[in-house]
């Protein structure tokens, strides 16, 4: 079974409201111990705030790399259940979980950057588009097994 990997990274001014983010708590010997990780749940889905993967950066267009970003980890509950809520003939109806939260997230950011592999390796294309082409996208490289990143960015792309 592959491992499914998607980031979707958002401005940082980005407040994500609604997901119910919290920092992790570590109890041990009666002692409280905050973590890094910041995490919120949502369906099938973990999410966890993290920085912005290098790679990334460096395949960010010019025009929108000087914003402050943050990355979402969006981790399903296994890759088997994963496999299914992507599979291509559910990602365009009403009820898609995996759509849903895309559209929730994205809703709330100018511009957004969605890192998707079935290898969690770095992605083979790059390209601009809506969240239209990259569920599209999502659907093709579940069969393909490649992974690309597609940026969307309100001033500069396709409505």
């Amino acid at each position: 079974m592959q491992e499914i990997c998607v980031d979707l990274i958002l401005p940082e001014a980005c407040a994500l409201t609604g997901f119910g983010f919290k920092r992790m708590v570590l109890g041990l010997n009666g002692q409280l111990y905050p973590q890094d990780l910041i995490q919120a749940r949502f369906e099938y889905f973990s999410l966890t705030k993290g920085p912005v993967p290098n790679f990334v950066i460096n395949k960010m267009p010019a025009e929108i790399r000087s914003e402050s970003w943050q990355c979402i980890s969006i981790t399903p509950d296994d890759d088997e259940l994963a496999a299914g809520l992507l599979k291509p003939a559910d990602l365009y109806t009403g009820d898609n979980i995996f759509a849903e939260l895309l559209k929730q997230l994205t809703a709330q950011a100018g511009s957004w950057i969605l890192v998707f592999t079935n290898d969690c390796d770095k992605p083979q294309e790059v390209f601009e588009g809506n969240l239209n082409t990259a569920l599209k996208k999502v659907s093709e490289s579940m069969e393909s097994s490649s992974g690309f990143m597609v940026y969307h960015n309100i001033k500069t792309s396709i409505p």
